[in-house]
């Protein structure tokens, strides 16, 4: 379970989140949408423990993440919208850091999983930075998941993938939920709320707008029935400045 309450955070006296509260429940995969700028990053950021709260808490898991109290971490995967990795590393030596950091064991059958599961390169011949978009994407969710943890807070994770890996990846997380995890998304991408998310939350300027089940969205997109897209559009229509 991830909870966020009362959440306020403030750049330069400038406000970016306000009073935002909600929860992504275990068994489901919820999805945050938001326009850029609209403080999505920022909540990865404080859930996370990099950015400090103004006020307001988070908790991961029951548990108030802080900076006297990061140990929680330990049971979440995180996949920021910009990945990092260590760019002297290949991903195999990127899996292997990770896996060390989390005090995985059987590392080694491990990182060969993640290495098949996601196509990614057996050998240590080319870096990181060297990767195309999509493969630096894929090496940031097989880092997520190294530890095989049990919330998933994942920043875009869908950039720049290609169809297969976008579909295994489908499959993955809803597997992963079925077994009582927690999947928390932020993205932009219409055809991953139609088909991975449970919950859809709108933020605007800093704010919940809404959370609705995946059902009661689709409900309250009826209205656009006679659209090819009627979901599309209705978050469209709650994106768009009043």
């Amino acid at each position: 379970m991830i909870e966020f309450k009362g959440v306020i955070k403030s750049f330069n006296g400038n406000p970016v989140i306000r009073d935002f509260s909600m929860t992504a429940n275990p068994g489901m995969i919820s999805c945050l949408v938001g326009k850029n700028g609209a403080g999505k990053s920022t909540l990865v950021n404080l859930a996370m423990g990099l950015l400090r709260l103004d006020g307001g808490e988070v908790k991961i898991l029951g548990q108030k993440v802080d900076r006297s109290n990061r140990g929680v971490l330990k049971r979440v995967g995180f996949v920021l919208e910009e990945p990092s990795y260590v760019e002297s590393f290949s991903a195999k030596e990127q899996l292997e850091f990770m896996g060390r950091l989390y005090e995985v064991p059987n590392l080694k059958t491990r990182i060969d999983e993640l290495i098949d599961f996601f196509s990614l390169p057996k050998d240590n011949k080319k870096l990181i930075t060297q990767y195309s978009t999509g493969m630096q994407a894929k090496v940031a969710m097989a880092s997520a998941l190294i530890h095989k943890p049990e919330v998933l807070i994942l920043d875009e994770p869908f950039n720049g993938l290609d169809l297969p890996s976008y579909d295994k990846l489908l499959a993955y997380l809803k597997d992963y939920v079925s077994n009582g995890n927690c999947v928390l998304i932020t993205t932009h991408h219409v055809d991953v709320i139609m088909e991975l998310s449970d919950r859809v939350a709108i933020i605007k300027s800093g704010q919940l707008h809404f959370n609705y089940s995946f059902q009661e969205l689709k409900e309250r997109a009826d209205v656009y029935k006679d659209g090819r897209a009627p979901i599309k559009k209705y978050l469209s229509e709650q994106l768009a400045d009043n």
